[in-house]
């Protein structure tokens, strides 16, 4: 083992006798990589940074739009309701496709 090794793993069982590990946030849960795997490989750390900085690109912020609405389509029992959102669903596509298209382009 390298010094460095050595040094990272002491500094990490002393933050957990302390307890700085205790109670984060999704403590116990599986984590949920899919869409960290959906994303192309050469932009994953990219991404990743930009999420946990709050600072993502608009692209991503309507995936996820994107994402809550099939999510509210699918709990729905209403027709007239579930037909507003599959509305609001096509827009939303049209406008992700439109936005992937400006950031192919640069």
């Amino acid at each position: 083992m390298f010094g460095w090794e050595k040094l990272a793993q002491d500094k990490i069982k002393e933050a957990m006798l302390k307890g700085e590990f205790d109670n984060l946030p999704g403590e116990g849960k599986p984590l949920d990589l899919t869409d960290y795997f959906k994303a192309p490989a050469h932009l994953r750390l990219a991404i990743d940074v930009l999420k946990k900085s709050n600072a993502l690109p608009p692209p991503i912020l309507i995936k996820k739009e994107i994402t809550e609405i099939q999510q509210q389509i699918k709990n729905c029992k209403d027709a007239d309701a579930k037909a507003n959102l599959e509305k609001k669903l096509q827009f939303k596509e049209i406008e992700l496709a439109i936005n992937l298209e400006k950031y192919s382009k640069k």
